[in-house]
């Protein structure tokens, strides 16, 4: 049975071309063995995979088994239900490490690097992206090819202006991020010959790839004290759940959480304030090359001797 009409089924379900391969395979390993699709040579089947493959692998034959429900006009098997999957172990970059990626070797997937790394938008997402989807007067990037179908908006952060206004200007294609050739978006082998090369340049050797962006956004987001449904709202997660998985064993966030409590507050040690202070000035101030490092450091150093002053009085 051939597959070219299950494959447009998906084009039109708008999935990225990753996803469409992954559900074809898992189609065809299925169609092969010419079994009906029916309930129960599927139920058998799916039996099968569990023997050998993690729930995780044996959902992403499900997922494709209820597209294939309905490209041939079926309900859904109830035999075709996930399985609950083990939270994944996620490698992050870290602030260091995003900056390097994008700023390493040369400017022609500069742009995509830095878009992945503050939207936290899925690659694909950004491939699918044309000069309409950029709100430059608003700082709003519209994101319709989203795994869920539904468009969402992502806001521009105020240092990536300069270079989309200059992409936009100088664009000879319907898609912000083109091949030369066809003009057509850039495809998931294109941008990963450019990311491995880019890892190897840096002697970057721990497993992460163009999506460990998306990870480290939603995670550092969090850590930083991001809202949970205002990141849910731009990475595009249909349940907050999802999101608030990045929460999870994270012990700084559990830190912080408590030194908020206003038991803790109001017997705190005053120098332990200050050095919750001194941390926060850090974090937010001496990244900054706005900021004067020295000015800081006297500022600093005001704050200890207001807690000596008020001990002295006291």
């Amino acid at each position: 049975m051939t597959l070219s009409g299950f494959e447009g089924y998906l084009i039109d379900c708008e999935l990225g071309t990753s996803t469409i391969r992954s559900y074809l395979l898992a189609v065809k390993a299925f169609t092969n063995e010419d079994k009906p699709f029916e309930s129960t040579p599927v139920h058998d089947f799916l039996r099968q995979k569990l023997l050998t493959l993690s729930h995780a692998g044996v959902n992403l034959y499900i997922k494709a088994f209820k597209h294939y429900c309905g490209f041939l006009g079926l309900s859904v098997f109830p035999c075709i239900t996930k399985k609950k999957e083990t939270p994944k172990s996620r490698i992050l970059l870290t602030d260091k490490e995003i900056e390097e990626v994008i700023a390493c070797e040369d400017s022609k997937y500069t742009l995509f690097w830095t878009l992945l790394a503050y939207t936290g938008a899925r690659p694909g997402e950004i491939c699918a992206l044309k000069p309409e989807d950029i709100d430059l007067s608003n700082k709003i990037i519209y994101i319709q090819k989203s795994k869920t179908g539904l468009t969402r908006k992502a806001p521009i952060a105020d240092h990536i202006i300069d270079p989309l206004t200059l992409r936009l200007r100088t664009l000879s294609s319907p898609y912000l991020f083109a091949l030369q050739r066809t003009g057509k978006p850039i495809t998931y082998m294109s941008y990963m010959v450019n990311w491995k090369k880019r890892l190897e340049i840096l002697g970057i050797t721990k497993k992460v790839a163009p999506y460990s962006f998306r990870h480290s956004f939603i995670t550092n987001s969090l850590g930083n004290g991001a809202d949970l449904f205002a990141v849910q709202d731009i990475v595009g997660h249909t349940s907050a759940q999802t999101t608030r998985m990045y929460y999870h064993g994270n012990i700084n966030l559990m830190k912080k959480a408590l030194h908020k409590l206003p038991l803790v507050v109001a017997r705190q040690n005053p120098e332990e304030l200050i050095e919750t202070m001194n941390s926060l000035i850090d974090e937010f101030l001496g990244k900054n090359d706005f900021f004067d490092k020295i000015e800081i450091l006297e500022a600093k150093k005001h704050l200890l001797m207001s807690v000596k002053t008020h001990s002295d009085m006291v």
